[in-house]
């Protein structure tokens, strides 16, 4: 996007917010500023809030508290907006949106418009000159990194285990009725044009003489960067893989739909959808050293399915490891990569096998971070 569309966005979604920040409603509670930059971070700032609000419920003379979070990512954006129903946000949680660097000095403005009691960065550094300002207006400043709790910050993904499980219990049957679907989400540049070719071979039988044409199979494409999108359905088109976009409302119509065979997702926030209609996950930026960094394998585990990533997800290898030990998941590269995406369309037991130990996993290390969690911020943030 350019900038100066950004900026445009910018003032569109932020032109009411400081006099909003400043009036907070009339509401005399304590101001909780939360930085929380990418979708993973956001996701654990929402978490953050509700632990400070459940917290604080106890105590009956206290003002309920108002919550500031601000980001920097369109993805992050997307999610914020529907989970406001709104923009800007709404009753006890605002949203600051700032898209680019440009709008650094407008965080002063923000930081002295709600005067906030408490700033709290999530896995983030910020600015000598911002901590120098907060502590001017007397802010207390929270540094929930990497070392804050005595595991993963990454597992805050699994508070929601049971409720995901449930989500994505019975999606997808597979073989036992409907076709396979097999997602691959996350995907990069390079490995996208990989997994397309790998795609269009294994539905009609080419690149191998064990695999006979497959056409009980659809797919899903989820690129990082969603401008990709577009150049993923003429690739899918000119592989006869009958792409259509995702057009929202679900997946339904898409897996009933036998004139195509896969779906192209053109939008951030709909990766749950994603997952619960899939039988496999395949979780990207993982499987060439280029691309390397990885993304959240825990998310489609959440569900029930069994997930495959590269061995470049070097950004979980340590949450990659643990699974992979317990056979929560399936850790491949580019010369077995279709091996172990044909062994797993084939074998629905082994899907079911390796999605329910990814399901247990995240349901224990739900748990587990939930109460880290808890204990943490009624000792170091209320």
């Amino acid at each position: 996007m350019k900038i100066l569309q950004k900026a445009r966005q910018f003032l569109s979604l932020n032109k009411e917010l400081f006099a909003a920040a400043g009036a907070g409603g009339g509401s005399k509670g304590k101001r909780f500023w939360l930085y929380a930059e990418s979708l993973g971070e956001f996701r654990l700032a929402l978490h953050v809030v509700e632990n400070i609000k459940s917290i604080s419920a106890g105590d009956k003379n206290e003002p309920p508290a108002l919550f500031f979070i601000s980001f920097k990512t369109y993805s992050v954006l997307s999610l914020a907006q529907k989970t406001a129903g709104q923009e800007g946000g709404s009753g006890d949680i605002r949203y600051f949106f700032h898209p680019w660097p440009g709008f650094a000095p407008v965080l002063k403005k923000y930081a002295a418009a709600i005067k906030p009691d408490c700033f709290i960065s999530v896995q983030r550094r910020v600015s000598k000159k911002l901590i120098k300002l907060l502590s001017g207006i007397g802010a207390k400043t929270v540094f929930l990194g990497i070392d804050a709790l005595p595991m993963s910050l990454k597992f805050i993904s699994c508070v929601n285990a049971a409720e995901c499980g449930a989500a994505g219990n019975g999606a997808g049957k597979g073989n036992s009725g409907g076709p396979v679907v097999v997602s691959f989400v996350s995907i990069h540049k390079k490995e996208a044009g990989f997994i397309l070719n790998l795609a269009g071979e294994i539905v009609s039988g080419g690149g191998s003489a064990s695999s006979p044409r497959n056409s009980n199979l659809k797919f899903i494409f989820v690129p990082r960067n969603i401008k990709y999108a577009r150049g993923l359905f003429k690739k899918a088109a000119a592989k006869g893989l009958r792409p259509v976009y995702y057009a929202g409302g679900g997946m339904d119509a898409f897996l009933k739909d036998a004139s195509s065979s896969s779906l192209i997702v053109g939008e951030y926030g709909v990766t749950g959808e994603v997952y619960g209609a899939s039988d496999i996950v395949y979780v990207g930026k993982s499987l060439f050293e280029s691309e390397k960094g990885g993304h959240n394998v825990l998310e489609p585990a959440l569900y029930g399915k069994p997930v495959l990533t590269g061995r470049y997800a070097v950004n979980f290898s340590d949450i990659i490891s643990e699974m992979q030990k317990r056979g929560a998941l399936i850790l491949t590269g580019e010369t077995e990569f279709r091996q172990s995406i044909e062994e797993l369309i084939e074998n629905e037991e082994l899907r079911k096998e390796t999605g329910n130990r990814g399901l247990d996993f995240c349901m224990e290390k739900g748990k587990e971070f939930k109460n880290h969690l808890k204990s943490y911020i009624a000792e170091n943030i209320i």
